[in-house]
């Protein structure tokens, strides 16, 4: 297992070189903005929902099921934060003047099909396997590979000031994370997630499946990120002086 790891940091590393993580914190022309390429993340945000109900296992009976299904579970309303940034942030309909189906265009446009593509192609591969373990491998991939995605983002989110105010991109995503199941093998990070495998080893076949699916995936991230890097001036946003002062409830995770 210890290969597959090691290829999912590979992956990592390399995501960190893309055009879209090196512009996120680049610090040169501070004042271009970093966030107008957000709407462009809409589809894939939502369908990580349908993909953590996908891993979700029908009638756990293991602690590695019971894992799953708690991390599905915990990950599964992530999508109500994006929505209440993309308010936060100013993505409102006088962005768009009166019709909002220029925003849906722009976000089903063709180029967007890499996003509608990826998540998919995830559902896909877990359910042929059907096999929790590469459940397991397909989520610490995901976390991985989005993870560089999220690091990356918060240093335009500080920069702004926006820390404080955001869910999904800010404060509160990273107060749930670091509390992520706590007491489960999933919250204690790279270290137990090793034990899992060592309690659990992979069988040749099983290895074999968790190459194919880190070979077919991961590339499709590097093609994300390149998509949303080429929206970067794609969305208009509307941000009177009082707007980003607006204090919104947070919603209970």
């Amino acid at each position: 297992m210890e290969r597959i790891l090691k290829r999912i940091d590979a992956v990592t590393k390399e995501l960190e070189n893309t055009k879209l993580c090196l512009w996120l914190k680049d610090e040169n022309n501070v004042k271009e903005g970093r966030f107008e390429f957000i709407p462009s993340m809409l589809f894939f945000v939502l369908g990580f929902k349908d993909i953590l109900n996908a891993m979700s296992i029908d009638k756990p009976k293991t602690k590695l099921d019971l894992g799953i299904n708690t991390h599905c579970a915990e990950d599964l309303d992530r999508w109500k934060w994006y929505l209440r940034d993309l308010e936060t942030l100013g993505f409102i309909p006088q962005s768009w003047r009166p019709d909002m189906r220029d925003l849906f265009t722009q976000i089903c446009e063709e180029d967007s099909t890499v996003s509608r593509d990826l998540v998919y192609n995830i559902i896909h591969e877990v359910k042929k396997r059907n096999d929790p373990l590469i459940s397991l491998v397909m989520i610490e991939l995901l976390e991985a590979a989005f993870g560089v995605f999220i690091r990356n983002m918060i240093v335009p989110i500080e920069r702004e000031n926006m820390y404080e105010r955001l869910q999904y991109f800010g404060k509160i995503r990273k107060e749930k994370e670091a509390a992520h199941s706590k007491g489960s093998w999933i919250s204690e990070g790279r270290k137990n997630e090793e034990e899992i495998f060592t309690t659990h080893p992979l069988t040749e076949k099983q290895l074999k499946a968790a190459g194919e699916i880190i070979s077919s995936i991961a590339p499709q991230f590097f093609k994300l990120f390149d998509y949303w890097y080429s929206m970067r001036h794609k969305f208009s946003r509307f941000v009177p002086q009082d707007n980003l002062s607006n204090k919104h409830e947070v919603e209970p995770a």
